[in-house]
């Protein structure tokens, strides 16, 4: 079969028509058989198996062979059709005008959502720079400071609370000044103190402590 697909080949394989490219991808080319006579062969061993209208039918020029050169045989219909003939074209420049058309609505989708959010802007109570609804990282409610003036602001809270907590942890006040609370506490704990344990305290005159 290999040979006389060979000495064939001017009979079956059409006039190749190269049309124009429009994305580097994809070719309005097609396969011209006018004048041409589709050439089929099969073994016997195969019509035995599958029988006329199973897949027993190699169709010289398409579809190409496999990888280990053994032909890909089909169906009788599938077989007399020319997949890469005019029709082939039709379809391809119908699959181009469905992308483009794809590309352009999603293109018009992108500006009417960017259109939407530009009307819904307002500018930032604290800087004045534009503030959107639905912004890169959260949705902001609207008239609220921009995502900049807000991190400054939740950053000086929780740099003031860690402050004020520091400074309720050492018995002081905001201000500096020692909480009345905790001067009486410290007098009581003096006025209860033996008088005693403060001579035991005080460390006797020359001698060095080790």
């Amino acid at each position: 079969m290999k040979s006389i697909h060979d000495l064939s080949t001017p009979c079956w394989q059409g006039r190749w028509h190269s049309g124009s490219s429009y994305d580097g991808a994809s070719r309005d080319d097609y396969r011209d058989y006018a004048r041409t006579i589709p050439v089929l062969a099969t073994t016997l061993t195969r019509l035995q198996q599958h029988g006329p209208h199973g897949p027993v039918w190699w169709r010289f020029g398409h579809p190409a062979p496999d990888t280990l050169g053994h032909p890909a045989f089909e169906t009788l219909e599938h077989a007399l059709d020319n997949p890469d003939d005019s029709r082939a074209y039709v379809r391809e420049e119908q699959r181009r005008l469905e992308r483009h058309a794809l590309v352009e609505r999603e293109r018009q989708e992108e500006e009417e959502a960017e259109r939407r959010q530009k009307v819904a802007a307002w500018p930032c109570p604290t800087c004045g720079r534009k503030v959107w609804p639905d912004g890169d990282w959260e949705t902001s409610p609207t008239g609220s400071d921009c995502g900049v003036c807000t991190s400054i602001k939740r950053r000086e809270q929780e740099e003031a609370a860690a402050t004020l907590l520091r400074r309720q942890g050492s018995g002081r006040k905001p201000g500096g000044t020692v909480s009345s609370a905790f001067c009486a506490k410290k007098s009581s704990q003096l006025a209860i103190e033996p008088p005693v344990q403060w001579e035991t305290r005080r460390r006797p005159v020359g001698l060095t402590v080790m």
